[in-house]
């Protein structure tokens, strides 16, 4: 079972307030805690109708490194993403998550 803070973070997210939703994936991506719950989580926000918190939850994930692994295809995806916020917070989150996604020829 996810550790409480963990478990309120995670439904913060769905909260309809963008300040809200965007704050609980940014303490999430500071806390690094609960990979296994956190990751996924945040890799669905990056299909959010909003740009701020796509962009929150590929920030987020970049503080992951390695342990969000999982996140990269969803993250490859956002480097088609309508918002430019989005597509640079995706790359920042591909270097350092999964490097050699940018480095073998994905177009962006």
């Amino acid at each position: 079972m996810p550790d409480p803070v963990v478990r309120l973070l995670v439904k913060s997210l769905e909260d309809p307030d963008l300040n809200v939703s965007s704050a609980g994936a940014r303490i999430l991506g500071e806390l690094t805690l609960e990979t296994e719950t956190a990751v996924p989580t945040l890799t669905r926000c990056l299909q959010s109708a909003d740009w701020q918190l796509r962009a929150e939850a590929a920030e987020a994930l970049e503080k992951f490194g390695d342990r969000a692994r999982s996140a990269a295809p969803a993250l490859t995806g956002a480097l088609n993403d309508s918002d430019a916020t989005v597509r640079e917070t995706a790359t920042n989150a591909l270097l350092r998550i999964a490097p050699e996604v940018l480095t073998n020829g994905v177009a962006r």
